[in-house]
């Protein structure tokens, strides 16, 4: 398989994690907070919302039953992508990566 296909198939992974808020969103679910009360006054709303979505979207997190940024429940799946993005970042040595750059 050509370099070039690998990094192609990485394309919706870097996606997902350049997403805005959608791994404040994702942590703040695992540690079961609400959404309204894990991020401060005068969040993006639309972008915590595309976050969220998302998260359903691939099967991630339940949305909660009375709020949209209200306490909403980790999948099995949920845990699993935590897991992942842990691994990622153990792997990348601090410093490497500056803010911005890839």
């Amino acid at each position: 398989m050509a370099a070039s296909s690998k990094v192609g198939d990485l394309t919706p992974a870097v996606d997902l994690i350049l997403q805005p808020l959608l791994i404040e969103a994702l942590t703040a679910i695992d540690e079961g907070k609400a959404l309204e009360d894990a991020f401060p006054a005068g969040t993006d709303s639309v972008a915590l919302g595309a976050a969220v979505q998302r998260l359903i979207a691939i099967g991630a997190v339940l949305p909660s039953p009375t709020a949209p940024f209200g306490h909403h429940t980790m999948t099995p799946r949920g845990h699993q992508l935590t897991r992942l993005l842990e691994d990622l970042e153990n792997l990348i040595p601090p410093g490497e990566v500056s803010s911005g750059e890839f």
